[in-house]
């Protein structure tokens, strides 16, 4: 995928242990509500924060073109680390999640229903075929990535930021972070691209008076949380 220079690319050399401290093992979302959600197509362009990657793995079945990004270096590593597996065809340890992680019935059910999603309709196969449609960025907050992109020239079609609003973001200059990279979005967006997130406090935490940029796209929000199966509240905006 030859979108960015080459020195961006972030590989994992070394053997990734299930057994260390990554945040994200798998994805407490539900795959299909995502996918269907933002409905992706072929050679489209997504900008997807990374986390467990169960989610930006799922939005290459289309076709579409996802740079995966994170601050967490743990997170990408863990990515790259499932994309070897998946190259390999070693379908379990691509699964495989770190049992601590699994607390309870509720976690092992959202558990279950990913591996089902992944192992059902040929998902695992249109992954692999479609696995270098992915390019894994280093370290980098998508909070402060519009400038990044922009100057790269970049007009993304879909952007995924899961419930990364929730995380860290208590500070009120981080608020104002976040407030300026949806005002941003236009500068690296098409117009009327989706924005999906999840967050159980987004407009708790954020004052959307002071978002200019966003429009809720009440079919689709309404239509997600429908088919939503765990305990986040996606939501689904526009580019105006």
């Amino acid at each position: 995928m030859e979108l960015i220079e080459s020195e961006r690319t972030f590989k994992a050399s070394f053997e990734y242990d299930y057994d260390s401290d990554v945040m994200f093992n798998f994805t407490n979302e539900n795959l299909e509500t995502i996918v269907n959600s933002l409905n992706p197509k072929k050679e489209e362009l997504i900008l997807a924060v990374c986390g467990s990657g169960d989610q930006i793995l799922a939005l290459l079945e289309s076709g579409a073109k996802v740079l995966a990004v994170d601050y967490n270096v743990e997170q990408l590593m863990y990515l790259n680390k499932r994309i070897e597996y998946l190259k390999k065809g070693n379908i379990s340890s691509f699964l495989k999640v770190n049992e601590k992680n699994i607390p309870d019935d509720t976690y092992q059910n959202i558990l279950n229903e990913r591996n089902k999603y992944f192992l059902e309709k040929s998902n695992i196969n249109k992954i692999i075929k479609n696995i270098d449609n992915l390019t894994v960025l280093k370290p980098l907050d998508i909070f402060q990535s519009p400038q990044f992109f922009q100057k790269r020239n970049l007009k993304f079609d879909l952007i995924y930021l899961s419930n990364a609003i929730d995380y860290d973001r208590h500070d009120q200059y981080l608020n104002y972070k976040i407030i300026d990279f949806f005002n941003e979005l236009p500068k690296i967006t098409k117009q009327d691209s989706k924005v999906y997130l999840t967050s159980r406090r987004f407009k708790e935490i954020i004052d959307m008076s002071k978002i200019n940029t966003l429009y809720i796209d009440s079919i689709s929000t309404s239509r997600a949380n429908c088919e939503h199966t765990t305990f986040w509240k996606p939501i689904v905006y526009r580019i105006k």
